[in-house]
């Protein structure tokens, strides 16, 4: 418990009537209410509110930061996504034919929710992975998605990198031929889509004024074929 106010007393604390960060909290008989206590903020003392309307402060975490998630669940949870995101690197890196891949290992993966939001993503190549997320929005528009569908693109515009580095993202669906949301029409005979998979591989050569698609250019077009969100494969 001791542990517990300590951690309390380095967090923001929050009322109905305002938001203050604390420096040091009183918790009377360790219960989860502060009447009664001390609160002391970073530029004096606090007023509490008027009597009858004393209401319980709570740690102010974050405001998208559901309390009933058990933590423990949440942790493995997340490393269930970033095995997900490593073995998938290690089937493109055994699977590929080029030097660049299996050699080099000049790739990345990462996982996606359905609203194409980051979930994980294993420990690759930073510059890869740090722009994936825009191309995988860029991907979006093209929606309704089927099983099978693969979108490519390696436009450095839409969350792309230099031209060789070539995207592509694939719809993930899961309870094929399951009801449709809260019993309402037809069953979805391909399932829920539950996420994207993307993935982004440096590849020897997209054309430009020089072999391997690396020059010193002064226009985008100078380095390669540019390629815009397309469906490579639609289902």
């Amino acid at each position: 418990m001791q542990t517990l106010i300590d951690a309390l007393c380095r967090l923001p604390l929050q009322a109905e009537w305002g938001i203050y960060e604390i420096s040091f909290v009183y918790v009377p008989h360790l219960n989860q209410s502060l009447s009664g206590g001390r609160v002391i903020s970073l530029k004096g003392e606090v007023e509490p509110p008027p009597p009858g309307n004393t209401i319980p402060l709570r740690a102010n975490l974050c405001p998208s930061v559901d309390t009933r998630i058990d933590p423990a669940e949440l942790s493995i949870a997340g490393a269930l996504f970033s095995s997900v995101a490593d073995e998938m690197g290690v089937t493109l890196g055994r699977t590929a034919h080029s030097p660049n891949i299996k050699e080099r290992r000049d790739y990345s993966c990462a996982v996606f929710d359905p609203r194409g939001l980051l979930v994980a993503q294993a420990a690759h190549i930073p510059v890869h992975l740090g722009a994936m997320p825009e191309s995988v929005a860029a991907a979006m528009p093209l929606a309704p998605f089927e099983p099978g569908d693969i979108v490519i693109l390696n436009d450095p515009y839409l969350g792309g990198t230099h031209l060789p580095d070539i995207t592509m993202v694939s719809p993930v669906f899961a309870d094929a031929g399951g009801p449709a949301p809260r019993g309402r029409g037809k069953p979805r005979p391909y399932g829920v889509l539950v996420g994207f998979l993307a993935s982004r591989a440096h590849h020897a050569d997209v054309g430009g004024i020089s072999p391997g698609s690396m020059p010193i250019a002064e226009e985008l077009i100078q380095e390669g074929v540019i390629i815009p969100p397309i469906k490579l494969y639609a289902a």
